[in-house]
């Protein structure tokens, strides 16, 4: 019974922090998603494209540990390049935070998406410290 007890606790994760599962895919659709990325390109040195934007958190949690992702694609539709970048300070719910990815290169058409966060009630312990 107390092995049980103890399971059960185990998988339930660490106070205050949501379960780690995927959110369910008709939460992640459109621009009804819970957390998604508003962008833009541009150049503000010659042939050297950023992109920055706003991640924004729809959802009643705070989104903390956020990573974009932006992908830079070729005309054949090919990647050429990856690049993750945090998002600092997380995004409290309701509300949105800014990003950006510089140096990039020269691409037909690039994509962010935001395949990383985790759920808290509150701000990361860390920055609750810093404020």
């Amino acid at each position: 019974m107390i092995l049980a007890a103890t399971l059960l606790l185990a998988a339930a994760g660490p106070p205050g922090c949501a379960s780690l599962e995927p959110v369910p895919e008709d939460l992640e659709v459109g621009e009804g998603r819970l957390i998604h990325a508003e962008w833009m390109v541009d150049e503000p040195e010659f042939n050297d494209p950023r992109v920055s934007g706003y991640v924004v958190n729809t959802y009643y949690y705070f989104a903390t540990q956020v990573q974009v992702l932006v992908e830079a694609f070729d005309a054949q539709g090919t990647v050429v390049e990856r690049r993750f970048s945090w998002v600092l300070g997380g995004v409290p719910p309701g509300h949105r935070t800014y990003f950006e990815v510089r140096h990039l290169p020269p691409a037909d058409r690039y994509r962010v998406t935001v395949p990383y966060y985790t759920w808290r009630e509150g701000p990361d312990p860390i920055f609750r410290r810093l404020f």
